[in-house]
């Protein structure tokens, strides 16, 4: 059964620009996710002291109209990446000002590793269908049933 498995990496070769294009799409679709502002959220010191001293009654009642309030407007204006570069002018600063539209990495001297898709242990193996890596039987059920998204030979 180990050496089907073995013969599986050879039989899909990917070629690197689909792996770029798999990346990008996923990290856009990252961006594209709703962010939520959680700064302006009341969560509260978490200090066991302050509790002790005050009702249990009136912790309630504070607690869950503060908490009904913040999940309201939180609701209420979500922004998603695009909206907040807009917001904060990103676009207009100098090409010399670090920020998230001129952040960039050098390309990396060693391989990229090769990790499971669905656990992230060590992908030895490559799914047929769409060449995600994955460790063991268990991982390529599960990305079978799940993950694998289609076919690129």
């Amino acid at each position: 059964m180990l050496q089907v498995e073995c013969k599986n990496i050879a039989a899909a070769p990917v070629a690197p620009e689909l792996i770029a294009r798999r990346n990008k799409r996923r990290v856009e679709e990252l961006e594209r996710s709703n962010y939520t502002d959680v700064r302006n959220t009341d969560l509260g010191t978490g200090l066991a002291g302050n509790r002790s001293r005050t009702t249990l009654a009136d912790d309630c009642n504070k607690g869950r109209k503060k908490s009904t309030t913040h999940v309201r407007s939180i609701l209420l204006y979500r922004k998603n990446l695009n909206a907040i570069i807009e917001q904060e002018g990103l676009g207009s600063l100098p090409s010399h000002v670090p920020s998230y539209l001129t952040a960039a990495a050098p390309e990396s001297a060693t391989e990229a590793r090769k990790l499971c898709s669905v656990c992230g242990y060590w992908g030895h193996y490559r799914c047929a269908r769409c060449a995600e890596p994955y460790c063991d039987l268990g991982c390529k059920a599960t990305h079978t049933d799940t993950r694998c998204e289609r076919r690129i030979a």
